[in-house]
Formats: structure tokens, sequence, C-alpha cells
């Protein structure tokens, strides 16, 4: 095959070419294009108002699934005339509603606990529960680091909870929960008794006994290194809250019986859509800042599709997952559909575009272990076309040295090469990657 034709590629909107919104840009192969608010690289996807009204986006449908038209729902927002909204394909499922963060528990307020000799009646976890023989103090409970309000004896475990109350109103205005836990050496937290963390310690969804021992692991926060932070869904914390008392109820258990130190340090936080202040400020490493970035609640995988519907369910546009080079986009511009190796994600799509690529170079020689060295050949199907390499893994680019004959390989190698059109009127081929173990006594 000379090179990959973009029309055999995706399936086009003829029955959608003039809707208002519709999706205008994609990319499945997001290294370093742009990040999100986490700083991670996903996956993402634009919609663009076509139209020359503004319209607004509340209850239009985004979906990898056909039969699911409205697996994710855009929010209440208007879309400019000409206007792009970047979406991200993380399945982290975020919109942006959050006027503030705050903390409804800080590490350091009063909490209730008790070093347990036996395992304590499961209602420890629950709001409204008597509980005696237990003690309170100042948070984080535990021993050794430094890094403790209240210093309890050398312990196998530690069991603590704390209670906040919420207001319907408050309830209704969450939109985001997350849980800090600095510990040593694990843990496992519970929202008002359903487990919703856990770390280093036991099987989740599993009663994990008090003179059970954790997988070592250190505290961080007395090391000015950052705290695990642990989202819980929207999904799982609405059906959880309650108006009225809430319980936060955390295990925290040592690596061994004897250990130095114990750490159990906690903080939830929430983001809510209302600019009340109703808890404590969060503290500065959080680094809990609203963000106005779209996540929708699935990831893209070469092969899927991407449907977008209206809210009345009529299907507005269908777009098929393609396999990218790295860092490059699909872009919908006025005469179609074309590949671009400069993308724009939420702005207008103006980058120099390709309707195809050149097809994956032929190394003569498969990927495998020898005994000695050889000499590998490289050939481009697509007549006129140079090919770059390298033999260290890394990504051909032009500044690549420029295959000419074949390449002794006397030592191990990680053989990259890719095709290149000299007029660059074709895209760079995928790269195609062969690694060589010569002579590896250890294998």
């Amino acid at each position: 095959m000379l090179k990959i034709l973009l029309g055999s590629l995706l399936l086009m909107f003829p029955s959608y070419l003039f809707a208002q919104v519709e999706l205008s840009e994609f990319s499945t192969t997001n290294i370093t294009t742009i990040a999100d608010e986490d700083g991670d690289y996903e996956d993402w996807f634009e919609l663009r108002n076509n139209g020359v009204t503004s319209i607004n986006l509340n209850g239009f449908g985004l979906t990898d699934d056909f039969n699911q038209p409205f697996k994710w729902l855009c929010p209440n927002v208007d879309l400019a005339p000409g206007e792009h909204q970047l979406i991200f394909a993380s399945g982290k499922d975020r919109i942006p509603t959050v006027d503030h963060y705050e903390s409804i528990i800080l590490a350091n307020q009063t909490w209730t606990y008790i070093v347990p000799t036996s395992e304590p009646a499961a209602s420890w976890r629950l709001p409204g529960t008597t509980l005696t023989g237990w003690n309170s103090g100042i948070g984080g409970i535990g021993f050794g680091d430094g890094d403790d309000g209240t210093t309890i004896p050398t312990s196998t475990s530690v069991y603590l909870r704390k209670s906040f109350t919420l207001t319907s109103a408050q309830l209704s205005e969450i939109q985001r929960l997350i849980l800090h836990m600095d510990y040593d050496d694990g843990f496992v937290a519970y929202l008002n008794g359903v487990e919703i963390a856990r770390a280093n310690l036991g099987t989740v969804g599993v009663n994990t006994p008090f003179n059970t021992l954790a997988a070592n692991h250190e505290a961080s926060g007395y090391q000015g290194l950052a705290i695990d932070a642990f989202e819980i869904p929207l999904a799982t914390f609405n059906s959880l809250l309650v108006a009225g008392e809430n319980v936060l109820a955390i295990q925290v258990h040592n690596a061994a019986a004897n250990s130095s130190d114990l750490t159990s340090n906690a903080y939830l936080s929430m983001g809510t859509i209302s600019p009340t202040v109703s808890f404590s400020p969060t503290l500065p490493w959080m680094n809990l800042v609203p963000t106005d970035s779209w996540h929708t609640n699935f990831t893209l995988s070469i092969g899927e599709h991407i449907y977008l519907s209206d809210p009345a369910g009529n299907l507005l546009g269908d777009v098929q997952i393609t396999q990218l080079p790295v860092d490059h986009s699909l872009i919908n511009i006025p005469s179609g559909w074309c590949i671009s190796p400069s993308p724009t994600p939420g702005v207008t799509n103006t980058a120099t575009c390709f309707s195809s690529f050149l097809g994956n170079p032929i190394i003569s020689k498969p990927a495998g272990i020898y005994a000695t060295g050889f000499k590998v050949a490289i050939e481009s199907t697509q007549p006129g076309a140079e090919i770059r390499y390298t033999l260290d893994g890394s990504i051909p680019t032009l500044a690549s040295a420029l295959y000419t004959d074949s390449i002794q390989i006397a030592s191990t190698k990680v053989l990259s090469a890719r095709c290149f059109d000299p007029a660059n009127t074709i895209l760079p081929s995928l790269v195609e990657k062969n690694t060589f173990l010569i002579n590896e006594a250890l294998i």
C-alpha cells in the first residue's frame, strides 16, 4: 500500500454537513500539544458553532457508544458563532461548574480515634453512632515522624473518624470531592460506611481486620513531597452524602507491629458551584483551582466513533477514531477533513492540512534476539520517498540520518525508521520500530 488515504479512514458527515454545532477536530496522540489542569496529556476533541447565532449546548450529547447518545451531556454554556469548545476525552467526567474549593475536613482539626486491641463494631464508620472508649485529639493521630497532632503509643493500627454536617443546599452544590491522605503505611477510608479510597492495605471492598499489616509506605508531607489525592466520583458521593450528619472514617495500619512511625493526616475537600464559603479554605499545596476544562466520562480508542447529538436525540456528527502520528490531529475545514501536523485545540483550524500520509517503511529483518550482528535493509513502497532512521528508539525527523544503504547492527539497537516526502505534499509515515538484541548473555 503506497499511502494511507484519509477517505479510507473516516466516516464523513454527508447528512449533517450544515449542522450548526459540529465536531471540528480531534487527536488521540496528544503527547506534548496540550495538558489538562492535572498536567495530563489526554485525548481531546472540539466542537464548533458553525452558525451565525449563539447556541446553548445544554443537553447536547456526546458518546463513544451509538446506543447511548447521551452518555455525556454538555453543560449549560453558550457557544458563540465561530467559537470552538475543547473537550478532553479523559474519562474524568468533569464540567466547569466549580466556583471555588474549600476543605470540609482538615488534618489538624479535632478527631475521634481509638488504638484498637480488638475489632470495633462496623458501626464505627457510620453517622449517629455512640462510641465507647474512644478518645479525641488533634489530627494527625500517630507517632514517630514529628507530623502528628496527637501522639499515640507504638501500634499496629489506629481508627479515626470525623463528622461533618451538610445542608440540603450545600449537598446539591457539590461538584467534586477529593480526599488527600498522607499515610504511613496503609489505609482504608469510608464515607458514611462505604469504602471510598484504599492504599497499601488489604483488598478493595473486603473488610480489613485491625491487626492486618500494610505494605511499606513512607509518609510524604513531612518530607515536603506531594500528598496522595483520591477523587471520589460524582455518582459515588451523590449516593453517599446526606443532608445532616456525615462521617469520614479511616483506619490506618503499620507495616510492622514494632514500626517506628505511623501517620494519618487526612483532608476532605469539595468543589462547589456556590460562591458562599461554608467550611475552611483549601491549603496552597492542594492546588485546587477551578478550571474551565471539560472532560467526558469516556476515553477514545482506535476504531471507535465520537457521536454528537442534539437535545432531541438527532445525530449531528459521527467521526471514526483513526491512527495518527504523534501530536497530529484530524481537523474539519471547509473543504473537508484532513490531517494536521499542527493541532489547534480550542481555536480556529488554520494549520496546514494534508489528505494522506506515507505508508510505513519495511525493515528487512524482524525484531528479535540474535547471536551475532548483521546488516539490515529498509525500503519504502512510495517511489521517491526518503527514509530517515535512528538507532536509539527515538522518533526520526528530517534531521535524522538519511538511509542510503544497509545498516550494520553490531550490538543491541532499537532501529526506528520513517518515510518522508521530499516535496512535502504528503505527511511522513508512522514510525516503524524493531528492537535487535545482539549477543545478550543474560537473556
